[in-house]
């Protein structure tokens, strides 16, 4: 459902994590010394979107969400998210966006859930 650049990224990921043991330590070492001439693809392509912290302008952290969701959903790269005016960048605060996001969505005053 990722499209054909994430596949082949999660298989060459999980071909390089080998395995566990004595047996599959030389196994992965043989693999790693066949590889040497193996076609190998870039990295996945990572976007950045900056958003506001709720609370920060007249917006709701659900309208930012549902803009990015709008303009990346069909996207295939990584979305990393920022919040405005902090330092922090990569999972930490991608993965505190998508809480918050969550948490917005069980507000009872939307009426999604009975």
């Amino acid at each position: 459902s990722f499209g054909v650049s994430r596949a082949i990224v999660w298989l060459q990921n999980s071909r390089n994590s080998g395995g566990s043991g004595a047996a599959s330590g030389r196994q992965a070492t043989a693999r790693r010394g066949e590889e040497a001439n193996e076609y190998r693809t870039g990295r996945l392509k990572h976007e950045r979107v900056v958003v506001p912290r709720a609370g920060d302008d007249d917006s709701t952290l659900l309208d930012w969400a549902i803009n990015v969701m709008r303009v990346h959903g069909q996207r295939k790269s990584i979305l990393e998210v920022e919040f405005r005016d902090e330092e922090g960048t990569g999972l930490g605060p991608t993965l505190e966006f998508y809480a918050l996001v969550a948490a917005e969505l069980q507000r009872r005053d939307l009426g999604m859930w009975i």
